[in-house]
């Protein structure tokens, strides 16, 4: 994909240097999947997240995550779209699972005042994770992992494209 992605970008030579690091892990049990986009201005990084396993970009889960923006200045969050995903991955032992996604049990999922505190906590926290790898990358990362339990897994953080 790295490839294809490059020569569409009209980026032509230097694949000779080019590298790519592989790391095989443990599948991580996840009970809510995020991404981070950090740098989308001076003062601000867009979080994403939804319920179970996994990434929904490019799969084949229709609908769309939650979504709250955070100002990176004072930790201000907004929530700016609700979770719309029709299904939740999940893992049994060393298989990813598809099940439908249950909103009414889901805790970030109510319109309460509780639940929108817990949805932007989550996305402040998330938020200073991308904040330190951007800080140690030197550039804005778009940041994947996911939640077991209420530890963090980032699985895995890369570049973000303008």
């Amino acid at each position: 994909e790295a490839v294809i992605r490059r020569r569409v970008a009209g980026l032509t030579g230097g694949h000779a240097r080019a590298r790519v690091a592989v790391v095989v892990q443990p599948l991580a049990a996840g009970s809510t999947c995020f991404e981070v986009r950090t740098g989308l201005n001076a003062s601000h990084c867009e979080v994403s997240f939804g319920p179970g396993f996994g990434g929904w970009s490019r799969d084949a889960r229709a609908g769309e995550p939650w979504v709250v923006r955070v100002d990176t200045r004072d930790g201000d969050a907004t929530t700016t779209s609700f979770a719309s995903l029709d299904a939740k991955r999940r893992v049994e032992g060393n298989v990813v699972e598809n099940a439908p996604a249950a909103y009414a049990r889901e805790a970030l999922s109510d319109v309460g005042p509780e639940a929108r505190e817990r949805r932007e906590s989550l996305a402040r926290r998330l938020a200073a994770v991308g904040a330190v790898l951007e800080a140690e990358f030197g550039t804005p990362q778009l940041v994947e992992g996911c939640l077991v339990d209420d530890e963090v897994f980032v699985t895995r953080t890369r570049p973000r494209q303008p």
